[in-house]
Parts: structure tokens; C-alpha cells; sequence
């Protein structure tokens, strides 16, 4: 994440980028829900939205920095932080993901791709203590099961945890 955040502040890369990217590592969002985020659904410090490809609700508190950089993004439209309306959701999309693929080569990030900053959300999370069922809900997963099977086998400290009630166990 740090060669990511220097390779968005180059001279390559503007503000609207980095405002992208800071909204879709500290939201959990999916690009397509980031390109096409609307103004109203940032409240304060508050994210609330339906996910397009789940339809789950999500509500997401914002870091202070990635709020005064939403804030800051030039519309194209009032409506809409990062998309003019007009195009479909699969160009904005693909437009973004290009986008992104650019800072990810600037900060010579191989096979770099949008969904890691949606995995970095969940496993930063679930190392600082979150429920895989909050954590879950953040996502805006169908189902726990999902968070479990995809992040669940990364974070270390919850495998410790397992191990020390293990030894407990062993040691009665």
C-alpha cells in the first residue's frame, strides 16, 4: 500500500486517482461500486450504499483523509464522485481499472489489481480484532461463509488465537 499511495502522488497520477484509490482501500468497496459511488451516499464521515452486485447494504465510517479527498474530487457530473452518468457501468469500470493499472506500474506492483485493495480492507480489519460477521457485513457478502473461505486462511492473528486455545486444550 505504501508504493501504491507514493506511485498516486506522482506527477503522473491526479487527485481524482487518489481519491479513488484511497475510497476503495478504506471502504472495502468493488470498483464498479466506487466508479460509480454517488455524492449522497458520503454523510459526514459515513459511506451508505447498496451494493451493485449483491445488493447489501453497506455503511462504512471514512478515514478524514479519504473524506476531505471525495470532497475535494472535481465532478463530472454533481451527482457522482467519479463517473459522468452517460457511459455504461462496465466502461467507467474499465476505465478505473486501467487507470489503476497505470499506478500499480508506476509503483512496479506485478499483477496488481483493483480487488487488493478490497482484501487489504478485510484482512487489516480482521488482524485488528474484527469479526469475520462484521467484517462480513462491512463487504457486503451474502453470507459469512464467503468472508471465511476467502479471508479467514490470511490473518495471522486469528490463527495464533486458534493455536494458544489449542495448547490450552493439550495442557488439561
Amino acid at each position: 500500500m505504501k508504493k501504491i499511495l507514493k506511485a498516486a502522488e506522482s506527477d503522473k497520477v491526479d487527485s481524482r486517482t487518489k481519491a479513488f484509490i484511497l475510497t476503495m482501500r478504506h471502504s472495502g468497496l468493488r470498483i464498479s461500486d466506487v466508479a460509480t459511488l454517488h455524492v449522497d451516499s458520503l454523510n459526514g464521515d459515513r459511506l451508505k450504499l447498496y451494493q451493485a452486485k449483491t445488493k447489501k447494504p453497506v455503511s462504512v465510517k471514512l478515514p478524514d483523509l479519504v473524506v476531505e479527498s471525495l470532497r475535494a474530487v472535481e465532478h463530472k457530473n454533481k451527482e457522482f464522485f467519479f463517473w459522468s452518468g452517460k457511459s455504461k457501468t462496465t466502461s467507467i469500470t474499465g476505465f478505473w481499472r486501467a487507470r489503476i493499472a497505470d499506478v500499480f506500474e508506476e509503483a512496479k506492483i506485478e499483477d496488481g489489481h483493483t480487488h487488493r485493495f478490497r482484501d487489504t480492507f478485510a484482512v487489516w480489519w480482521l488482524e485488528r480484532g474484527l469479526s469475520l460477521e462484521n467484517v462480513s457485513r462491512l463487504l457486503g457478502h451474502k453470507s459469512i461463509k464467503v468472508t471465511q473461505k476467502h479471508y479467514d486462511p490470511w490473518v495471522e492473528s486469528r490463527q495464533n488465537s486458534l493455536d494458544k486455545d489449542m495448547e490450552k486444550v493439550m495442557q488439561s
